[in-house]
């Protein structure tokens, strides 16, 4: 018997085999398929899409992405062989993860169906132990090590899968195999569909019972008895950890053992003799490890400290990587307050270099004969600021307006333009037609990018009309060469653009509206002012440079010319969808190397990186089956992700769901991005490892006690918002405000605003008015402005809250009246020139420099400064980690010590508590492990939500001394002693198991390593 499959519209599908689930409902779970190559393009197009299989007269529907497919031509014929088969995955059903595993085995047509026969003897209640074939347990044992992080070993498998079959979370698979496949071999299929804690707890509960071991033993010796923690494991077994690190890994460059390449001997001496400066010898293995990683990648990253001299590292790899080519031409990208640094230590620093600031498109034209000379015998360096890079011209909307069908429609196709919703559930579910009105096109978005028809084109391979997709661009470039052009658009200011026949329309239809949202607040007031000038006959004027981005120019002009990218702060990059994330794509595409730098690898979410790895290594992340779109999906699969649905429940049984599926993204991040994507490609270096010239670093937490008056009215404002929360509790903008405020009363308790809803205009809380005068905070910051003035120090002060509290005046008076010279950087001094202003009023005599931390938080040094107060404090881990080491750097001569005040029992201690847990668990992210950071990197809620929810639940942190005690660093420059780049353990044995899978060496190999690490995990994980 032979069979078919219809997949979409396609008909009459030859099938060899398939495999179906109908127990976990997987529908078509295998298929083997020949079809003319026509057709084998439509099954690849369609397959990963939404839509219906029939298989042997059954129906199944399948969801986006969950094939994989393999095709092939068959030889001397004009068939194709495909074969579709189910991918692995996790979800999250109810709140719980689940593994969904796909199992396929080939075996002789004769052989004997064990599994079955057991499996049957199972469900009729024969209980026993029953032992499987080793084909199947290795095939069940890689399904699980390579989906899951569950800690197991192959001699447990057995065990395993006799649980899985008991509890009904193992099955196998129907197949359909054609009669005429004269094949000696058959298709078994087994689906496993199984909760992830299910797992956990069976493991745990095997050892304990002692049906199962580790290394023959329930036992765990005497050294593990004695260690307490993970920070105990690492320090009792470092050795043994980086024996077996450096026996399953080779590094790009090993320390003390492999030499530094000439090239990087020439570079060292250069740079002692130009700027007296000597590499120490962690730089120097960055430097050859990335050369080394150029030599077989296109992209690698330096991620380190500041200080440790990123700027010297990048112009170094480039130089040893480049083999001493003659006419290199590189690109530096980097934020506007950094290009005249950049300028300055690559004249210095780079032998035979012209260096040249690009800050429009005309220098880039005048440069252009000297980029393509073929007769230049010195390397350029091009400089551009992120946000030079990334300007380009205006677009506005080229929708038309349809009077007949009342609605905007398609310039190429003519068809009404719309949006689509959702209606009901189900199966009762469809879309529902939004035509596009007068207000659609104020913005650019998805949804109004480009046209959604579908129009007929003609097919010359099938001789016949099909239906394609019109994807008209509905904008257009805004070019205007004098202020007289006539237009139907027009634009109001932020509020985006509108024809300008519509706008009395849309102006009276907001008029007669009871109550209007924020958006249509703004909106009203653009088109109040338009209307006025309208009733004396004018508009207001379009202006729109003619400007064209300079990544683009260079990416279509100078494709092949291009050697090295240079981008630093590449963190700041990572968006998906803006001009400098785009420009950062177009520059790393025509570039032949790539090289990131960064301080800060993560802001703590998955979908922080995604943009920037696809942008560098996007090779990687297609084999790793990610789109450029698949942000979602990467998250999900190593982020981490909430989703939350409402269920009706029916005498305890769950029936339909009520709505849709909320999804939330939270803070965290799996070691599997590292293993997979950086390890190999990124270096990672820290001022400790560079420790031969480091300063001291200390950071001091000051508690300060309000006084009775001020601890009365804080408390008071706290138990009003406590007592008044009703429905808002949840909501962001109003906890936005009670978090705003609870932070600056205490610093300030007067002239503070109410705390109203935005969307009722509710009052929640009135704060008291006290009196206007200085209080302990300003007492206990004067003292000690004073101790560290007269000590002949620097000091510089961090205040957050500019617009909320009065701290820019009132800081400085009060210094002035007990004779401290002192001055404030404010923001409308330009990036690039702050540091110049600030050596200025240096040479005038401050004493006290008050500032935002947001304003100096990179590419400042601050050497002059070595006492740092942090009056106020925000919520951005990332700047405070910035703005603290201003002046901690190697060429810095004295110890630098950070406080931060706060007053105790308020908002303030509860912030710089969780900042301090938070600023622990990114450094485990970058290899500083310690008990506290990986403890916090489990807690999966951003540092904004966990004080909104100490806020409602009346939750109160002390500081805890010893974090900050572990993140202060000695004093290093009394000794004389060189310190290669620490060893991290526990991301080299990460590195290790994700390497061992895909290397040569034999299954034993892989399982004895796991071993070592089982006998931690058994200790954290209370499997014993």
């Amino acid at each position: 018997m032979s069979y078919t499959m219809r997949i979409g519209d396609i008909n009459d599908i030859r099938m060899n085999v398939a495999a179906t689930d109908r127990y976990f409902n997987e529908g078509v779970c295998y298929a083997s398929l020949f079809t003319y190559s026509t057709a084998t393009k439509e099954i690849i197009k369609l397959i990963n899409k939404k839509v219906e299989i029939r298989c042997n007269c059954s129906w199944y529907k399948t969801t986006p992405n969950s094939y994989h497919v393999i095709s092939t031509k068959i030889p001397n014929s004009d068939f194709y062989h495909t074969i579709i088969y189910k991918k692995d995955r996790m979800i999250e059903d109810i709140g719980q993860k689940k593994l969904i595993l796909f199992i396929f085995r080939e075996v002789d047509v004769d052989s004997h169906d064990e599994f079955s026969e057991i499996m049957d003897n199972i469900y009729n209640g024969i209980e026993d132990d029953y032992n499987f074939s080793e084909e199947l347990k290795d095939a069940v044992y890689y399904k699980l090590y390579k989906n899951s992080s569950i800690p197991i070993l192959k001699e447990w498998i057995n065990y395993i899968i006799n649980s899985l079959i008991r509890n009904r979370y193992m099955y196998t698979m129907n197949i359909l195999s054609s009669d005429d496949d004269n094949n000696d071999k058959k298709l078994i299929g087994y689906t496993i569909c199984c909760p992830v804690d299910y797992l956990i707890n069976l493991i745990s509960t095997g050892l304990k019972t002692k049906v199962i071991s580790i290394n023959g033993t329930n036992l765990a010796s005497e050294p593990m008895q004695a260690i307490e923690g993970l920070d105990g494991y690492l320090n009792t077994y470092s050795e043994v950890l980086a024996d077996r690190i450096q026996k399953g890994f080779t590094p790009r460059f090993t320390p003390n053992k492999d030499k530094y390449s000439k090239e990087l001997i020439n570079y060292a001496n250069y740079v002692e003799y130009s700027r007296n400066i000597k590499l120490y010898p962690a730089q120097k293995d960055v430097i050859q490890s990335i050369s080394n990683c150029l030599d077989n990648q296109k992209s690698s990253f330096i991620i380190g400290e500041c200080g440790v001299g990123k700027t010297a590292l990048a112009i170094g790899s480039i130089l040893v990587n480049s083999k001493h080519k003659k006419k290199c031409l590189n690109i530096v990208m980097c934020p506007s307050h950094l290009v005249y640094k950049w300028k300055y230590e690559i004249s210095t620093l780079a032998p035979l270099s012209e260096v040249y600031i690009v800050d429009s498109i005309s220098t880039l034209l005048n440069l252009m004969p000297k980029l393509k000379s073929n007769k230049r015998n010195r390397h350029i360096w091009l400089i551009i600021s992120k946000e030079t890079a990334k300007l380009s011209y205006e677009e506005r909307p080229a929708a038309v307006w349809s009077k007949r069908k009342h609605c905007y429609v398609c310039p190429s196709c003519h068809q009404p333009l719309y949006t689509l919703t959702w209606e009901g559930r189900g199966r009762n579910k469809r879309p529902i037609q939004h035509f596009m009105k007068e207000t659609a096109f104020l913005k650019q978005t998805a949804s109004n990018r480009k046209c959604m028809n579908t129009v007929q084109k003609w097919n010359t391979e099938k001789n016949k009309n099909e239906k394609v997709d019109c994807n008209c661009k509905l904008w257009e470039p805004f070019i205007k060469t004098n202020e007289h052009d006539i237009s139907d658009w027009i634009k109001l200011g932020k509020q985006g653009w509108i024809e300008k026949q519509h706008i009395s329309k849309v102006y009276y239809e907001l008029s007669n509206k009871r109550k209007l949202t924020k958006e249509e607040s703004s909106l009203y007031s653009a088109l109040f002012n338009v209307v006025g000038m309208m009733e004396v006959g004018t508009f207001p004027i379009q202006r729109s440079p003619r400007k064209y981005s300079i990544a683009k120019y260079i990416h279509r002009y100078l494709k092949h010319h291009i050697d090295y990218v240079v981008f630093d702060e590449m963190h700041q990059l990572k968006a998906g969808d803006s001009a400098q994330g785009e420009a950062f794509g177009d520059l790393a595409s025509v570039a032949r190397k790539v090289i990131g730098l960064t301080g800060t690898l993560l802001n703590g979410y998955a979908s922080g990186i995604f943009y920037i790895l696809y942008r560098t290594f996007a090779q990687t992340m297609k084999k790793e089956g990610f789109e450029y779109n698949n942000e979602n999906k990467f998250t999900q699969e190593y982020g981490v992700v909430k989703k939350t649905s409402n269920y009706r429940w029916e005498s305890g049984i769950q029936k339909n769901k009520i709505g849709t599926t909320r999804i939330k993204t939270l803070p965290g991040v799996s070691p599997l991005v590292f293993t997979k994507f950086l390890l190999e490609n990124a270096a990672f270096i820290n001022q400790e490892d560079i420790s031969t010239g480091l300063p001291g670093y200390t950071e001091i937490p000051i508690a300060v006690d309000m006084d009775e008056e001020l601890s009365a009215s804080y408390n008071k404002l706290e138990k009003d918002i406590r007592e008044n929360m009703g429905n808002w509790r949840k909501s962001v903008k109003t906890m936005g405000q009670i978090i705003t405020t609870l932070s600056v009363y205490p610093d300030q308790p007067y002239n503070q605003a109410d705390i109203i809803h935005p969307d009722t205009g509710e009052i929640i809380a009135t704060p008291d008015t006290l009196e206007q005068r200085y209080r302990n905070k300003e007492d206990t910051f004067l003292k000690l402005v004073q101790s560290k003035v007269e000590a002949g120090e620097k000091v510089l002060v961090y205040y957050h809250w500019t617009n909320r509290t009065d701290l820019a005046n009132r800081l400085p008076k009060l210094l002035k009246e007990h004779g401290i010279k002192s001055t404030v950087l404010k923001a409308n001094i330009k990036a690039s020139e702050r540091e110049e202003w600030i050596h200025t009023q240096l040479k005038n005599g401050i004493d006290v420099l008050l500032c935002n931390p947001t304003l100096i938080e990179t590419g400042l040094d601050l050497l002059d400064f070595t006492t740092i107060i942090y009056y106020q404090m925000g919520y951005n881990l990332y700047t405070m980690r910035q703005a603290s080491r201003r002046s901690w750097r190697l060429s810095q001569n004295k110890d630098v010590e950070v406080y931060f005040l706060y007053y105790k029992g308020t908002i303030q201690e509860q912030a710089l508590s969780l900042m301090a847990t938070k600023l622990q668990a990114a450094m485990a992210i970058e290899g500083k492990f310690s008990e506290e950071g990986l403890n916090a990197l489990s807690n999966n809620e951003d540092i904004f939500t966990q004080i909104a929810s100490s806020v409602t639940e009346g939750i109160k942190d002390s500081v805890d001394i010893q974090v900050f005690k572990k993140i202060s660093v000695k004093n290093t420059k009394e000794k004389n002693v060189d310190k290669q780049v620490n060893v991290k353990p526990l991301q080299y044995l990460l590195f290790n198991f994700n390497n061992a899978s895909k290397s040569n060496k034999t299954q034993n190999d892989i399982q004895y390593n796991m071993t070592d690490s089982l006998s931690c995990a058994t200790q954290l994980f209370n499997l014993c």
